[in-house]
């Protein structure tokens, strides 16, 4: 016969014996009925409820189960894009009654809608209350960059505070909010623009380059977000990042790297990409410390030795020379002339595209111009001794 294990101390101690919580009758009348509303699809009439059984609710355990309650009909009346004024009621009694888990929530609803200071007021004053309840990080931090507006914009001083918003949205990226970290940099780099003294620059980066890291490493986030929603928050970082390189922003900038960041994306196509592309090569141009040749062909020498790895194509031809030749004839110095024009003067335009991200690079036949172009339609003239930049866009 097999013996019977003997029992565990567990089993063997004393049972723990949990009172089972008590609701009274007239706090399940009232619980029944708000699901029994939900069930029917009227929403305001459970909010409603469910508000005047806060009004009575008085027992501790009688709360537990109306939190729970308030907590389903906020997330049914959401699912359902029911949100209404009944609902905001709803949140806004939950918050001044204790459960701060709702201040989330009638903050932003309060932020859709406002219009007016007094509005703002009363939306900073329930993100304040989400920014300091900490039951639930993700809404803790996502609380912090939803009220940045309210102090980076003035909405409700009426003067705006920068230098503010970046102490909050830098709050919210050190709890490991991505999106803090990218308002943290932004509005440090507008800082930077504006000239403002300070380590604005390093700052920025730094907090471009610590959630482009986060995201690639996949470390843990607050950010409600999925990967793909995260994208562009992280384009823009790199986009962000790599123009502080190019434009040399801050302390340790490398323009051949932020050349090869935004190249990339050129490649696949981003917009952005490519204008900063066209900014790095440019200011690679600008650069070219030999003086201006006598000859198309050596001043082609010049600019692509400044754009290695690069594809040539011929164009703009005026003189009736074919692409292969004329590509040739320019690459190997030799000289054109037209009479009609004079001696290295005549009207050509050899053209370079830069590793095929829609920018070209055109050398014309005067040995003072080259051209950075950008898609088709638009030339940027580039002169030696003059800042490409300045010299703005003009139709070809």
């Amino acid at each position: 016969m097999t013996k019977r294990p003997l029992p565990s101390p567990l089993e063997s101690a004393t049972p723990i014996i949990v009172p089972r919580p008590k609701l009274s009758e007239t706090a399940l009348r009232e619980l029944r009925a708000v699901f029994d509303a939900i069930d029917e699809g009227r929403f305001d009439q459970a909010a409603k409820l469910a508000s005047e059984a806060l009004d009575r609710s008085s027992r501790s355990i009688e709360r537990r189960f109306l939190g729970a309650t308030i907590a389903y009909v906020d997330r049914t009346a959401v699912l359902a894009d029911h949100v209404t004024p009944a609902l905001l009621r709803l949140r806004l009694k939950a918050v001044d009654s204790g459960f701060h888990e709702f201040a989330y929530n009638a903050a932003n609803h309060l932020m859709e809608a406002a219009r007016t200071r007094a509005d703002y007021k009363a939306a900073a004053r329930y993100y304040k209350i989400a920014m300091a309840y900490d039951g639930e990080p993700r809404t803790q931090a996502a609380a912090h960059v939803n009220f940045c507006p309210i102090v980076r914009d003035g909405l409700i001083t009426g003067e705006k505070d920068w230098p503010g918003a970046v102490e909050i949205y830098e709050q919210a990226a050190r709890m490991g909010l991505i999106k803090g970290m990218f308002n943290a940099g932004n509005v440090l780099l507008w800082l930077t623009g504006e000239g403002r003294t300070g380590d604005h620059g390093t700052r920025a980066a730094s907090w471009f380059a610590q959630a482009i890291d986060h995201f690639e490493r996949r470390l843990p986030r607050l950010d409600m977000e999925s990967d793909a929603q995260l994208e562009e928050v992280i384009t823009n970082c790199r986009l962000n990042l790599a123009g502080m390189d190019i434009d040399g922003t801050y302390g340790g900038a490398d323009a051949e790297r932020g050349i090869a960041v935004v190249q990339e994306l050129a490649r696949q196509g981003h917009p952005v990409g490519k204008d900063y592309l066209r900014v790095g090569l440019s200011n690679r141009l600008q650069a070219i410390a030999e003086p201006p040749g006598e000859s198309p062909g050596a001043n082609w020498r010049i600019v692509l030795t400044a754009l290695p790895g690069r594809e040539m194509y011929a164009a703009s031809l005026w003189c009736g020379s074919t692409p292969d030749l004329l590509l040739r004839q320019c690459t190997d110095g030799v000289r054109l002339g037209n009479p009609e024009f004079g001696e290295d003067n005549c009207m050509i335009s050899i053209a370079v595209n830069a590793l095929d991200e829609g920018l070209i690079i055109a050398q014309d036949a005067s040995p003072h111009m080259r051209y950075v172009e950008v898609g088709s339609g638009l030339r940027m003239p580039f002169v030696k001794e003059e800042n490409l930049l300045d010299l703005g866009i003009v139709l070809a």
